[in-house]
């Protein structure tokens, strides 16, 4: 003699209950993985199913005698949720102006929960980057996928230092100081070396921790380097080696007073600095392959470097910034023989501004026409004015140093 009501709810554990149209409650309870049902006699009822964060859900039903009456209740969420990312683990977000201590965290995502719908406002803070801020409208049930764009936070610096002069910071080439000797940077924050170089200027270099924004303008002040006196080493004394020398990767050796140059790399004379000279070298081909000398260097990485290689080739080279690039080769002078063992050169290397001319002699095998010139180049121009001087070698030579002399041109 009765009718079923048969609900189906979208929220699995909702809450309903059945009136009279009187008002009295006549069934309730709640609703298994979303599915309640109730026997009841012929009438009209009112159904209200209810759920927490959503909308409650209210109809009317006309049971039969021995039928079932299906009612689907759609409660509509009053909340939803927004996921941000990526961000970083110390990200922070505020939303409509009030910072959330709680919120779901999941690997590089943030997921906000349970927020109100309509539109609100977002802000994130992170420690690297510029402050994100935008606008999301939500939408009842809606996950709302926010993918900010983040700019990364930044220094703004004014180096100031004598025009011309080559700004690197953390040795990456970072601009020319231009006239009148202002050069504007973008750093991240941090702490960062800041250093200045100029041909024939001493270099100038600060280190300093930056923070983001505009930060105090850095002055590097360069003064003007003056030319060493004259050098000399006969590698008397092994122990002076390293004092004199700056060993860059080689396997250097001082014995019987000479030394032998091998192993990669270079080595350059300490704190001398010559613009005009001339170099004298007395050398020996310890495995036969040649030797390697390096002329006006400003550091390990910018310099002139001179390859003679038995049994008659001669190459010329420049190196900026580490890049080494081939400057001349030419072949050596004919019927001069420099693949005898034993042999010991005399080079002369003679640098007048933009010209450097190479002389040879054999020792111990003199000719009339000693010294004798064997290459004459002009430099493309003069990147390199000035700088010191340096032994080396580049394809495996082993060579026999048994003295050095340089003389500065005045």
């Amino acid at each position: 003699m009765k009718g079923t009501i048969f609900i189906i709810a979208n929220v699995p554990n909702a809450d309903v209950l059945i009136k009279t149209p009187g008002g009295a409650v006549i069934s309730q309870g709640r609703a298994h993985d979303g599915d309640f049902d109730v026997d009841l006699s012929p009438g009209t009822y009112s159904v209200e199913v209810t759920a927490e964060k959503h909308q409650p859900f209210r109809s009317s039903v006309s049971v039969k005698m021995g039928k079932m009456e299906s009612v689907r209740a759609d409660l509509v969420p009053t909340t939803g949720s927004i996921l941000i990312g990526p961000v970083e683990p110390g990200a922070s977000v505020m939303l409509d102006g009030k910072e959330l201590a709680h919120v779901q965290r999941t690997d590089n995502q943030i997921e906000l929960q349970d927020v109100a719908l309509g539109p609100h406002t977002i802000r994130i803070t992170q420690p690297n980057f510029a402050d994100w801020k935008g606008e999301v409208d939500l939408k009842a049930g809606e996950k709302k996928v926010v993918s900010p764009g983040f700019k990364r936070r930044i220094v703004n610096l004014t180096v100031r230092s004598e025009p011309g002069a080559d700004v690197y910071v953390d040795d990456g080439y970072r601009g020319r100081v231009p006239e009148p000797g202002r050069l504007s940077l973008e750093l991240e924050p941090g702490r960062h070396t800041i250093k200045a170089v100029k041909d024939d200027y001493n270099t100038s270099a600060e280190t300093r921790d930056f923070t983001a924004g505009n930060a105090e303008p850095l002055v590097l002040a360069l003064t003007r380097k003056t030319v060493s006196p004259e050098f000399a080493d006969d590698f008397v004394d092994p122990e002076a080696l390293n004092e004199i020398w700056q060993v860059n990767g080689g396997n250097w050796l001082v014995r019987s007073k000479r030394l032998l140059v091998r192993g990669p790399g270079l080595g350059l004379i300490r704190d001398k600095y010559y613009r005009d000279f001339i170099l004298d070298l007395d050398i020996g081909f310890a495995n036969g392959k040649g030797a390697v000398w390096v002329v006006r260097a400003r550091d390990e990485r910018n310099y002139y470097l001179f390859q003679l290689s038995s049994p008659n080739i001669f190459r010329s080279y420049i190196s900026r910034n580490g890049e080494l690039k081939l400057l001349r080769a030419v072949q050596f002078i004919p019927g001069l023989d420099l693949s005898r063992p034993g042999d010991q050169f005399h080079i002369t290397v003679e640098a007048r501004g933009s010209t450097i001319k190479h002389f040879i002699s054999i020792v111990g095998a003199p000719r009339k026409d000693d010294p004798q010139l064997f290459s004459e180049i002009s430099l493309p121009d003069n990147t390199l004015p000035g700088g010191t001087i340096g032994l080396g070698t580049k394809d495996g030579e082993e060579t026999l140093i048994y003295s050095i002399i340089v003389r500065p041109i005045s």
